[in-house]
């Protein structure tokens, strides 16, 4: 068996040992938060998600992260539509509806079904 956490806790220490290149701490950054979904810890995925991927691309939007800042708006909508939160689920994929970013289509179509 995998041990995500174990996993999780080496990503985070190559990123305290090293002065990771921008796309080897994004790819790092983002793979430290899918860990946490994975082993249970969803709220602390979505924070990590907003503090490491959405607002640094939000701020600075650079073509290289924006695989991992769709990746980051769907899991962080995904969570929020399981805790019942569907009008902040939307505000998460209206950031991607109607843009050319990767996943624009698929946020569109989670709009629709959601009644947005």
């Amino acid at each position: 068996a995998l041990d995500l956490e174990g996993a999780r806790e080496d990503f985070a220490y190559i990123l305290r040992l090293t002065r990771a290149f921008n796309e080897t701490r994004r790819d790092l950054e983002g793979l430290i938060a899918v860990l946490k979904e994975r082993t249970g810890r969803a709220d602390e995925a979505v924070a990590h998600w907003h503090a490491k991927v959405v607002f640094p691309y939000e701020t600075a939007p650079d073509p290289a992260a924006a695989l991992w800042y769709s990746r980051a708006v769907f899991d962080t909508a995904g969570v929020l539509q399981a805790r019942g939160a569907r009008d902040e689920a939307a505000n998460e994929l209206r950031k991607l509806a109607g843009t050319s970013l990767p996943g624009a289509d698929e946020a569109a179509r989670r709009l629709a079904a959601l009644g947005e």
